[in-house]
Parts: C-alpha cells; structure tokens; sequence
C-alpha cells in the first residue's frame, strides 16, 4: 500500500507541474497572438499610407 500511495503522490505532483506548464504556455500563447495582431495592423496600416503618399 505504502507503494501505490507514492506513485501516486508522483503521479499527482508530476500532473501538477504539467499542467502548470500547460496554463502558462496557453496565456504566453494568448499574448503572443494579441501582439501579432497589432503588429499586422500596424503593417497593414503603414502600407496603406506609403500607397496613398
């Protein structure tokens, strides 16, 4: 028994730690997208003025 309850205590902190990980490359990835939106934007925007000058 004591052998089943340690695995599972690694199991349990092994999954913790994972998905940690999980969560914050999900809101790095969030931000990430966000700032490539703006950077189109702002290309899209630029170029429409060097076309119209």
């Amino acid at each position: 028994f004591k052998n089943y309850v340690s695995k599972l205590r690694t199991k349990t902190s092994n999954y913790k730690r994972m998905h940690a990980e999980i969560s914050g490359l999900k809101n790095e990835h969030a931000v990430l997208s966000r700032t490539a939106d703006i950077l189109a934007n702002q290309w899209n925007t630029l170029m429409q003025k060097i076309v119209s000058y």
